[in-house]
């Protein structure tokens, strides 16, 4: 039987499948390190049996207080015995940008006794630990219920705010099923990253359209020549001028957080490939950053006259924002608020029936009908 485990390992969060005999229903355990040199942090393992075939996934301990995107990719197995736990995981590299970036093999044999003392040996390093009955994830969120009419207070448990999806070739999507939420407007595809393309973007525009939802595109910029980046992108999505455009920044240039050099792009890039989106289409894409890019952005744009029009897709990973970086911004055009980094099949902020976990979702602060007439968002 399948599933997925979350785990906090060396103050990261982990999900990976699992194969298991069959555990009579989910649960979970907080493990302990004992405090070994270069071993620090707790982890949390949830074990759930009602998901399959999905990747296991590093991010940073507390999602909600993630800088950075970025992620560590891996295959693993899962096997329980007589209240054991067992697990076989190969690590194959860091993951950005929804897709491996860097190759870093590695394998992992955990074990966790009926007992609750733990053991890890990765690469040769051994750690040990005890692990004890957890609350589980979604223990772990309990919080005071949100303000519906705050927007920076978990608006995706608004009913009224519409939702939209932005995937990549990589992401599963069933669209029968999608279409039976009535709440998912639109989706924003992964068209181009640097010089490449998606493979999967011109297929999924007709299939969304179709079924009416509106259709938008989105360009991952890395370091490469930004005007041959801009062109690569116009070149895939044409000149449908109902189509929002975006431009995703993973990482600026001065980040120690990023794992992929290649998305450590400068103040200047950014502008040069903002400039040249309103050059040719006639109007500022969506520039999509996380909470520690938006934040360098508002300070190195404060005052400025020419990008304080930007609208801006904000990745935040927290259920309530107190610490909105306004500068330019007095608000957010779309608040990405889930994927893989904070969604897994034991707990999740929002679920979009016919997709899987590492969905990313995201919120607009109005109806299905407010976003559809303001499409495209970047007009």
């Amino acid at each position: 039987m399948s599933g997925i485990v979350r785990v906090w390992i060396f103050g990261m969060s982990v999900l990976f499948p699992i194969a298991m005999n069959s555990p009579s229903a989910a649960k979970s355990l907080e493990c302990t390190y004992e405090g070994q040199a270069g071993v620090d942090g707790s982890r949390l393992i949830e074990i759930n049996t009602e998901h399959s075939n999905y990747p296991y996934q590093m991010v940073a301990s507390n999602p909600e207080d993630l800088e950075a995107e970025g992620s560590t990719s891996s295959d693993a197995t899962f096997v329980e015995l007589d209240g054991a736990l067992a697990a076989l995981v190969h690590v194959k590299g860091l993951m950005q940008g929804g897709e491996i970036t860097t190759e870093t093999p590695a394998l992992t044999i955990f074990y966790a006794g009926a007992d609750g003392k733990f053991v890890e040996v990765t690469d040769g390093a051994i750690a040990k630990g005890t692990c004890v009955a957890g609350n589980g994830e979604e223990a772990a969120r309990q919080e005071a219920p949100s303000d519906t009419s705050d927007p920076f207070s978990a608006p995706w448990e608004n009913s009224q705010n519409a939702i939209v999806l932005d995937p990549f070739k990589g992401n599963g999507i069933v669209w029968d099923k999608v279409k039976t939420d009535r709440r998912v407007a639109a989706v924003i595809h992964k068209a181009t990253q640097g010089l490449g393309r998606d493979s999967a973007y011109a297929t999924r525009k007709g299939e969304a359209k179709a079924l009416g939802l509106k259709w938008g595109s989105y360009h991952l910029l890395t370091k490469s020549d930004v005007d041959r980046q801009i062109s690569n992108y116009l070149q895939v999505v044409g000149n449908d001028t109902t189509e929002t455009h975006a431009v995703d920044v993973e990482c600026l240039s001065t980040s120690s957080d990023c794992q992929d050099g290649t998305f450590k792009v400068t103040f200047v890039q950014i502008e040069s490939a903002l400039r040249r989106m309103k050059s040719e289409t006639g109007r500022f894409p969506l520039l999509y950053v996380n909470h520690s890019v938006a934040k360098e952005l508002s300070r190195h744009w404060h005052g400025s006259t020419e990008f304080g029009g930007v609208p801006l897709w904000y990745a935040r990973f927290k259920r309530h924002v107190t610490d909105f970086p306004e500068g330019p911004w007095h608000g957010y055009t779309l608040w990405q608020f889930s994927s893989e980094i904070n969604c897994s099949a034991a707990s999740c902020p929002y679920r979009v029936p016919g997709t899987d976990p590492d969905m990313d979702l995201n919120v607009y602060g109005g109806t299905v009908a407010a976003l559809q007439a303001a499409w495209p968002l970047d007009h």
